[in-house]
């Protein structure tokens, strides 16, 4: 991978917070070496959110459209003071749709890559 360069202002906090990390009484040589352990924390954070976001979604993803069971939320009508069904999809269904969309959009499908 070609090395290049990013250059970033920073000021104020940010600028004091940077010159606490770095130098002989912080814990990283330079700024750069402090930005780059900054970002492969990140980008490792963000791999272990992902991951269990998939375990999470696994046995939705894998059940069948048999195995949810519709639960619709219930309105109350300010007029009569009853509780009507919104007449939307069943949740359940809604939110599987949408995780299967944010799946599609990291590539993978249900039952696969989880």
């Amino acid at each position: 991978m070609a090395s290049g360069s990013i250059h970033v202002k920073v000021s104020g906090q940010l600028q004091d917070h940077i010159k606490q990390q770095v130098g002989d009484d912080g814990l990283y040589e330079n700024a750069s070496e402090y930005i780059r352990a900054l970002i492969r924390r990140d980008l490792q954070t963000r791999d272990e959110a992902w991951e269990m976001l998939q375990k999470e979604l696994a046995p939705a993803m894998r059940a069948e459209d048999s195995e949810f069971v519709a639960v619709r939320p219930k309105t109350s009508s300010a007029a009569t003071g009853a509780d009507k069904p919104d007449g939307g999809p069943s949740i359940l269904f809604a939110r599987r749709c949408r995780a299967r969309q944010a799946l599609a959009r990291y590539g993978l499908e249900a039952g696969r890559g989880i």
